[in-house]
């Protein structure tokens, strides 16, 4: 759901960018858009890169993490 919100954003900012802008309300309308896009989607890239699976799937399954899931079932 969010991924179609995010790719309407972007689409209304390429449609507003497109032509000349011919007063200040497109000209703000874009910049939210387009500055509404990169938050969210740096921080889905923060969340993404953040989670443990993604670092593993990166580097492999390490020692450290394989000490880690041991200390979390001992709990």
């Amino acid at each position: 759901m969010r991924l179609l919100i995010m790719g309407g954003l972007l689409l209304i900012s390429f449609k507003l960018g497109e032509g000349f802008m011919k007063n200040v309300s497109e000209i703000f309308e874009s910049i939210w858009c387009w500055t509404y896009f990169f938050i969210v989607f740096f921080l889905r890239l923060f969340r993404i890169i953040s989670q443990k699976r993604f670092v593993e799937l990166l580097f492999g399954d390490s020692k450290e993490f394989q000490d880690e899931d041991v200390l979390k079932n001992r709990k």
